[in-house]
């Protein structure tokens, strides 16, 4: 569709594992947060949510406790869902049509937000990876990230996994760099909780859904 671009990459030396992402203009499309009701178990999985909604992508949304709620900031359709956690990680907000990532010190409140999300840590800052992230094994990882042109971009691994300093190379290197040309990006949550489908065919989940996503949708 027009305004949609979408990437397969292979960021190994061994070109198995497959990072796969969307990146929309923003004046065509908008995200929508996706809180499920109810237990693990229960929840959706990217797919069901995708097929419902009639949506371009959707990917799995942050962090969740033993008790099966969200953690941080959710915002949907313009109601606080969970509050503002008060950690480090950035968030990712839509307001007045506009779509941003700040840093929770710099978050000006809920007041017309439309759709927000909070999860960490931040992988691309200034169009550069973040340096300091810690070492970690190769694991599936899905992220939100904006390009220089304010254009969404939602990635995820959909075979093998990334080290998240690998991950985080890979979403801020140029397009034609092998990368996905990203300013700012932020984790989501990773492991067996990424969730990634498009109405073009991509349909990567675990046997579970969980309890948040993020859709893209054509504006209204």
């Amino acid at each position: 569709p027009a305004g949609l671009d979408e990437f397969t990459l292979t960021p190994t030396a061994d070109g198995y594992t497959r990072l796969q992402a969307v990146r929309a203009d923003l004046e065509r499309y908008q995200p929508r947060v996706v809180r499920e009701a109810g237990r693990r178990g229960t929840w959706r999985t990217a797919g069901e949510i995708g097929a419902e909604l009639g949506a371009l992508a959707v990917i799995n949304g942050g962090y969740f406790d033993p008790e099966d709620r969200p953690l941080g900031l959710l915002v949907s359709a313009g109601e606080v869902l969970v509050p503002l956690r008060s950690v480090s990680w950035p968030v990712f907000e839509w307001r007045g049509g506009r779509a941003r990532i700040v840093a929770r010190t710099d978050f000006g409140g809920t007041r017309g937000v439309d759709e927000a999300l909070q999860c960490g840590p931040w992988l691309v800052r200034g169009g550069a990876a973040v340096a300091s992230l810690k070492e970690s094994a190769p694991e599936p990882r899905a992220a939100l990230g904006l390009d220089a042109e304010d254009r969404l971009i939602l990635a995820a691994t959909t075979r093998g996994g990334l080290r998240l300093a690998e991950f985080a190379k890979v979403l801020a290197d140029p397009i034609d760099a092998g990368g996905l040309g990203c300013q700012r990006a932020m984790n989501l949550d990773g492991g067996s909780s990424t969730q990634f489908w498009t109405a073009s065919g991509t349909n990567y989940a675990a046997a579970l859904g969980v309890p948040v996503h993020l859709a893209l949708v054509p504006r209204g």
